[in-house]
């Protein structure tokens, strides 16, 4: 394997892993998350860092495979491959979660590299130069459609608790009644005024404001618990994730997901709170 270039590899996929990782904390940044935030990005956020995997490992992928004597394919493939190795080190014992988005992020890095290693070969060069502009023509279109915005969210409106449909724990502070109204408080936001009272007669009311796209929670009228950050997360119109965390760790999320008739919502929190685990499944209509 002399003709392998084993510790530019290694260079070349260490670097690109810091391009990938300083690309993301941007994005997280422009989302208005904290740097190591765990909450998604949204669609937009996530072709954006996509599309950026592809590219740097095919940068570098051909940055090494351009003087290979011989494999170049091989070369830019074990770029991507080292990518992979050295992300997986760095995240060893955190709590990655193995979806879709994990796999294929680590795909597109392998593809670039090897993408980049053909390119670096000489072969297909002109082919390969009009499919990497359909490639960018077609991430670009695809982004724009993501970021033009069809009409107000589904979850624009007013919505009440249904409790025979909800799955409530016999705790204190769950809601007996409860009112939610979003609305678009003014271009690129979101306004949730909270209205509860709770099973023991208590009642509270809140006001809260985030980017239509998704980013950090603001308090308008009450106040979360010291030291708690709220993200919301667009994940499709109409499914949002809100991202608890308390002192910078993530102790739950509340997944709300508009039915497809646009008549009820159902929200799903999982997460543990003061020590104990509890997933709540609250059904709302719209009024």
């Amino acid at each position: 394997m002399r003709k392998v270039r084993w510790s530019w590899i290694v260079l070349a996929g260490f670097l690109g892993e810091c391009v990938a990782i300083l690309f993301l904390i941007g994005l997280r940044r422009l989302h208005g998350y904290p740097a190591s935030s765990p909450a998604p990005l949204s669609p937009l956020g996530s072709a954006a860092f996509q599309f950026e995997l592809f590219a740097v490992m095919a940068l570098f992928g051909w940055w090494v495979a351009r003087k290979a004597t011989a494999l170049p394919v091989l070369n830019g493939t074990l770029v991507g491959v080292a990518a992979v190795l050295i992300y997986e080190i760095l995240a060893f014992g955190q709590p990655v979660p193995r979806d879709s988005f994990y796999f294929l992020a680590h795909g597109l890095k392998i593809c670039g590299g090897a993408a980049g290693g053909w390119l670096a070969g000489g072969r297909g060069r002109m082919a390969f130069s009009g499919s990497g502009l359909c490639l960018a023509l077609a991430c670009c279109c695809t982004t724009t459609a993501l970021a033009q915005k069809n009409g107000p969210d589904p979850i624009i409106g007013t919505w009440k608790l249904n409790l025979s449909k909800s799955q409530l724990p016999q705790l204190p502070g769950l809601p007996k009644e409860q009112t939610e109204t979003y609305r678009e408080a003014s271009p690129g936001r979101i306004e949730l005024a909270l209205s509860r009272l709770s099973g023991d007669g208590v009642p509270a009311n809140v006001t809260l404001v985030w980017p239509s796209t998704g980013g950090v929670v603001e308090y308008q009228q009450g106040s979360g618990p010291k030291g708690e950050l709220l993200i919301e997360t667009l994940v499709a119109p109409g499914e949002w994730l809100v991202t608890y965390m308390q002192d910078g760790r993530q102790y739950g999320t509340l997944r709300k997901v508009v039915s497809a008739d646009g008549k009820t919502m159902r929200e799903t929190f999982k997460g543990t709170v003061q020590g104990q685990s509890l997933e709540i499944a609250v059904v709302v209509d719209r009024q």
